[in-house]
């Protein structure tokens, strides 16, 4: 009888580095990379700082990295580095989630890769595959027709398929089996961390959750290469995880788990940031920053910015009141891209919170929800007005590092080297770079970790 969890299972036991069509490889990289830089300047805030205390205390084991510090254990550094993807606001995502990849697939499979000694290639199948599962569990339950999916059932989507996802890719890094893959795939559905979206808004350490499903899909795969057994269709019928992480029970479409499974990957599609800040706050920093610098507009200048969005976007229009608060602030970031004409990791810090100036700049930015833009997942349109009584509006539909307007590859290198050099001298950033590049060619992934080391 044919099953949808079975076809999956097939699909994930069966591909190898061979089947990956070069351009994905190449992404895959650039995710690595990306992921890596990320993590490096997440790891010298004080968050970062607390969750590798943490992770310290999980293990004595000597096994793998938690990126920009020390070797522990594989389950820490997987919870460790899942969380520091998340600190700054830089991680990678994909519209279709909506929300992030890097934080859950990677950590699980660069800890188990360095304990296991795999080569670059596993390494790199394991996270198209991760990728892969985690985007299409979002679109066949039907995350694409919903701007946000999680309004009314809560749930954050990262913590939800991305557990599935981490679990798949810590499957290929250990060589598990179809039916090893499915019960993998059934123990981490059943264990996902349903983190709910509201309480994000109670704790900075929300992102806690991304380390915990990355931990969690990791332990999946290694139960079930150790004869533990999940539910056999964990994807099918009204009780199958699809239908429980759906907003909309009818727009679930389990075709899509499968539907051209192979020769489209949906990773294609997925996104960089080019900015620290929550992905439904870019199009407005994009649109910000291209009329501050196309008409040379500084902070005194302005009376009054308005910004339009998606009504899941107008969400982030309250003025921040503290540094975690400013990463989900449309008022924060477009006043910021105005006053300093950048939106980067430099500009959170208590002192800039409290610049008078952004202060007043924050005030004068207005954000509104317009129901048009509804159709674009992350839209913007922003209105400046000048004291000598000019208008200037831009729009953007698509943020900087969609498909529709990539980053390229020199672009996300820059990034990591912005990133990196926080704590690492330039001769190890350009070999990180460099081996990432040639990643595939790579026989130990634990020579990239421990570039990676503090």
């Amino acid at each position: 009888m044919f099953s949808y969890t079975k076809s999956l299972a097939s699909f994930i036991a069966r591909t190898n580095f061979n089947d990956l069509p070069k351009s994905i490889v190449k992404l895959a990289k650039l995710a690595i990379l990306d992921f890596l830089g990320v993590c490096l300047a997440g790891c010298n805030t004080d968050v970062g700082k607390k969750v590798i205390s943490f992770a310290k205390e999980l293990g004595p084991q000597k096994e793998a990295t938690i990126i920009g510090s020390v070797k522990v254990s594989a389950p820490a550094a997987a919870i460790a580095n899942g969380f520091l993807g998340k600190i700054i606001e830089m991680e990678d995502g994909h519209r279709m989630i909506p929300g992030h990849l890097s934080i859950t697939v990677i950590p699980a499979s660069l800890s188990l890769a360095e304990r296991e000694k795999v080569d670059g290639k596993k390494l790199i199948t394991s996270i198209v595959l991760g990728y892969e599962t985690s985007i299409r569990i979002a679109m066949a339950a039907g995350h694409a027709r919903h701007p946000y999916p999680f309004k009314d059932a809560c749930f954050l989507p990262y913590n939800t398929s991305g557990t599935l996802g981490a679990a798949v890719a810590a499957s290929k890094i250990l060589g598990l089996s179809e039916r090893e893959v499915a019960n993998a795939l059934g123990i981490a559905a059943v264990y996902s961390p349903m983190f709910l979206r509201r309480q994000r808004w109670f704790g900075k350490d929300w992102a806690l959750g991304s380390g915990l499903a990355a931990l969690n899909g990791m332990l999946a795969a290694m139960a079930a290469r150790n004869g533990f057994e999940g539910p056999e269709e964990v994807m099918e019928g009204p009780d199958g995880f699809c239908h429980i992480i759906a907003q909309d029970k009818d727009s679930v479409e389990l075709n899509k788990l499968i539907e051209g499974l192979g020769k489209n990957f949906e990773m294609a599609n997925m996104h960089f940031k080019p900015h620290a800040a929550c992905r439904y706050t870019h199009a407005a920093i994009d649109a910000t920053l291209s009329l501050v610098r196309e008409y040379d507009i500084h902070a005194e200048d302005v009376v009054k910015v308005v910004v339009k969005t998606s009504s899941e976007g107008a969400l982030r229009g309250q003025v921040a009141k503290s540094l975690y608060e400013a990463q989900f602030s449309i008022p924060f970031v477009v006043a910021t891209a105005i006053l300093k004409r950048r939106v980067s990791v430099d500009e959170y810090t208590a002192e800039n919170l409290q610049d008078p100036k952004l202060l007043e700049l924050m005030e004068k930015v207005k954000v509104t929800a317009d129901p048009s833009l509804n159709t674009y997942i992350w839209p913007a349109i922003v209105e400046i007005e000048t004291k000598d009584g000019r208008r200037y509006s831009q729009r953007v539909n698509f943020p900087k590092g969609e498909p529709e307007a990539p980053m390229s590859e020199e672009e996300l290198q820059h990034k990591f080297r912005y990133l990196a050099r926080r704590l690492l001298n330039d001769e190890r950033v350009e070999k990180i770079i460099e081996t990432v590049s040639a990643l595939e060619d790579l026989t130990d992934v634990g020579d990239l970790m421990s570039l990676v080391l503090a």
